[in-house]
């Protein structure tokens, strides 16, 4: 998925969809 980004880019993609995942945790969201 993110094959042709740089490690750091990768790092900072899955930092910021963990992120997204518990925002919406934390407001009760559960639209897996």
């Amino acid at each position: 998925m993110f094959g042709e980004l740089p490690v750091i880019q990768q790092k900072v993609a899955k930092y910021g969809y963990e992120v997204l995942l518990l925002q919406q945790e934390s407001k009760g969201v559960h639209n897996v």
